[in-house]
């Protein structure tokens, strides 16, 4: 599959076309890596990438340039769908995982900035919780 033909797929935000035009494999990934759930959160479509993790896509697949759905929503500050990706278990990345690829996303100030706007989230949403 063209990796252009699978982005277009994603484009157009509908699950139920990308599952018979994948044959069931949500799972397949374009010429750089990029899966449908990778190329769904690129676009910033939070709601088929919930309907990606229900239909049990990979949640720590990473491109040819290791980067995650998780670390890219991160890096672009999407945050609630961080925390979806987060709570159904996906790995966070930190900057000690990636030592040997000084290129990766997670060693950005971005990143690393987002990730600690995350975790006080998720820090607070607990404390708020006990209470």
């Amino acid at each position: 599959m063209q990796e252009d033909h699978l982005t277009e797929l994603v484009r157009r935000n509908n699950i139920s076309e990308i599952i018979v035009h994948l044959d069931k494999d949500i799972n397949q990934v374009n010429g750089r890596g990029d899966s449908v759930l990778l190329i769904a959160t690129r676009l910033n479509y939070r709601s088929l990438v919930d309907q990606l993790i229900n239909l049990g896509a990979d949640i720590n697949h990473e491109n040819h340039r290791g980067t995650s759905a998780l670390t890219l929503a991160i890096f672009n500050g999407f945050f609630e769908m961080a925390r979806d990706l987060w709570i159904s278990g996906a790995k966070v990345v930190r900057p000690s995982d990636k030592e040997a690829d000084s290129s990766n996303l997670v060693h950005t100030m971005t990143y690393k900035q987002n990730l600690r706007t995350l975790e006080e989230q998720a820090r607070k949403e607990a404390t708020d919780t006990i209470r």
